[in-house]
């Protein structure tokens, strides 16, 4: 009970609903039993990151679909994955799976559903909801089902939770495809991928998980130096230093002592299922910062101490044409990753502006530091021309909403003909 004040793919590919949980009488969810079923959500292109992490923790695909994948697995793997994942924006688990023909089938199987059991007196909860089909109006669907609680509880007698939209302890999420529904619990009361050190955002501020799945495309690995040129507050670096810092289990800290978490599974030991973090930064930082926002650089740096990750990198007010001078104190040898959001919207002012960074950045790359990688985010893919450089190869998705690209390039050093 939530306290008051917790492999292979599928061939075969679910639109929305794992197939696991069609069921036309619903159970529920069991705490004792071995294996549950899992729901992790990532913004639309990242899928093929989120597989891989998915599997990399002996977990089971059960079903995917554009945005997320269905698994089930042993809590120890499951919360070995919470805590390291990088590209979820959410992960719920699996409450109840059923089959309805309308809206009024959908109140009757909920009601009698032991809402007890995850709900306790006084707990704060809030719906949401993504439906369609058997379920075609979303709003309407977060009611019945918020009535159906109300209404489970008066009918056995019990204490009401309340319902508290602002700051509830219990976030349920409710699913449908074709005639199947589908209601979770999410295992965090915010998004993944506030990973708690940010002071404030910026107007055009990268999220951390867009900015993990761009180190991920980039190629970017351990002892090679990473440049972020056009940093901003400092979200690609930040995220690169705590993958460093942290190892496998950058959620580590966020997961800890979680009251959902801890009420959901009460026989599970979370203070002492992960390896506390080992690695020390290196005396001479290998991640770069260049901005040319004396504020921005201010702001980076006091969220990479709230991350504690200050030591592991090195921020400075500066333009594109120092990284030279940065360079030179480094061996040439080691491997050079420039992995940036370059600056648009309300970060930059007119197209032309635009134009001439990326025309910039492109000149200044193959002018200077032959040979590195680039890898670059964008939601206005014609800029990209003006780099002047061959893509290696490029990835669409969502950022903020936006159509966006991961393109990445490859710079190399070629020997002048004689």
């Amino acid at each position: 009970m939530i306290g008051s004040k917790h492999n292979n793919p599928s061939s075969k590919k679910s639109a929305s609903i794992s197939t696991s949980l069609k069921s036309s009488k619903p159970n529920f969810f069991n705490p004792e039993q071995k294996l549950h079923e899992f729901h992790a959500i990532c913004s639309e292109g990242l899928l093929s990151f989120l597989r891989e992490e998915v599997l990399s923790h002996n977990l089971k695909i059960q079903s995917e679909n554009r945005g997320g994948i269905f698994f089930t697995g042993e809590l120890s793997d499951v919360f070995q994955f919470l805590a390291s994942t990088e590209v979820s924006s959410k992960v719920g688990v699996s409450l109840a799976g059923f089959s309805i023909l309308d809206l009024d089938e959908f109140y009757d199987k909920a009601v009698n559903l032991p809402w007890e059991k995850v709900l306790g007196p006084r707990t704060k909860f809030k719906i949401e909801g993504k439906t369609k089909d058997c379920l075609p109006d979303s709003r309407f669907a977060i009611y019945k089902l918020k009535d159906a609680i109300l209404d489970h509880f008066r009918e056995i007698e019990a204490p009401f939770p309340d319902v508290d939209l602002e700051s509830p302890d219990v976030i349920l999420n409710i699913r449908s495809f074709q005639n199947q529904v589908r209601i979770e619990l999410l295992l965090h009361k915010s998004s993944l991928t506030k990973r708690g050190y940010r002071e404030k955002a910026g107007d055009a501020t990268l999220r951390e998980n867009i900015a993990a799945g761009l180190l991920k495309f980039s190629g970017w690995k351990e002892n090679t130096i990473l440049i972020d040129p056009y940093c901003g507050q400092g979200t690609i670096l930040i995220e690169a230093a705590l993958k460093l810092k942290m190892g496998l289990y950058k959620n580590k800290n966020n997961l800890i002592a979680k009251r959902i978490l801890i009420n959901l599974f009460p026989d599970f030991d979370f203070e002492n299922f992960l390896p506390e973090a080992k690695v020390k930064a290196k005396s001479k930082p290998l991640l770069i910062g260049l901005d040319i926002s004396s504020r921005a650089i201010e702001q980076a740096q006091l969220d990479a101490k709230k991350a504690g990750v200050e030591e592991w990198i090195h921020f400075t007010e500066g333009n594109l044409h120092e990284l030279s001078f940065l360079l030179s104190q480094y061996p040439q040898e080691i491997e050079r990753f420039i992995v940036t959001d370059p600056p648009f919207g309300k970060r930059l002012g007119t197209r032309e502006d635009a134009v001439a960074i990326y025309t910039e950045l492109g000149a200044y790359l193959k002018e200077h530091l032959k040979p590195s990688n680039l890898c670059i985010i964008t939601s206005d893919p014609s800029l990209l021309g003006h780099l002047k450089l061959k893509k290696e190869a490029e990835l669409s998705l969502k950022n903020s909403n936006l159509k966006s690209k991961m393109v990445k390039y490859k710079i190399e050093w070629k020997p002048e003909k004689s």
